[in-house]
């Protein structure tokens, strides 16, 4: 009713696969070499979700939480797991929480281990309290590791402090578990071609 196409874009043409095996096995090839290639240029990090929380008074406790996934181009491996953190502040008091997003440039989770200065600062707009930190410490071979963390949460409005928001800073320690780690080739290997 409605006729055979002629014409087709890019130069594609479905008549070229009488097989329809042929076209499946053309677009997994593409699809696992396009993958491929994202991962292989993909700069190393990691990236999280975190819940931080402080309760400071001039000076006291702060820690965080995350979930994170890394990847490092080096040696193409994806990992998954867990990092907290614990340590001591100072600043303007406040109690509160904030859960968001982290990134990193630890291209494995085990980088983001040991102690770290961390600094930032929140304020409340409106029922809702804002903030960020960025942490810094040594990665392997003594490299700059940081750590930067945005996200919005609650506080506890303190009946001597007055000003709406806080800064603080000091020293946290982070302790890391690595849940998975995949070698990414290997991985993509199984998902298109069958199991490891």
């Amino acid at each position: 009713m409605f006729g055979e196409p002629t014409a087709y874009s890019s130069g594609w043409n479905p008549n070229n696969y009488p097989n329809r095996s042929n076209l499946i096995d053309d677009a997994s090839n593409w699809l696992e070499g396009a993958l491929d290639s994202l991962a292989r240029n993909m700069a190393s990090s990691t990236h999280g979700l975190c819940l931080n929380a402080m309760a400071n008074i001039g000076l006291g406790p702060a820690g965080s939480t995350c979930i994170v996934v890394s990847y490092n181009q080096k040696t193409e491996t994806l990992q998954i797991g867990h990092i907290s953190s614990i340590g001591g502040v100072t600043g303007i008091p406040s109690v509160g929480f904030l859960i968001g997003p982290m990134y990193s440039n630890a291209p494995d989770i085990k980088d983001l281990g040991g102690w770290f200065f961390t600094g930032g600062g929140s304020g409340e707009l409106g029922s809702v309290t804002e903030g960020a930190d960025l942490s810094l410490g040594n990665g392997p071979g003594n490299s700059d590791i940081f750590q930067v963390f945005s996200g919005a949460g609650g506080s506890v409005d303190l009946p001597f402090v007055e000003v709406g928001g806080e800064i603080h800073g000091g020293e946290t320690y982070t302790r890391t578990q690595t849940w998975v780690s995949v070698p990414v080739p290997a991985f993509l290997d199984a998902l298109f071609h069958g199991p490891l």
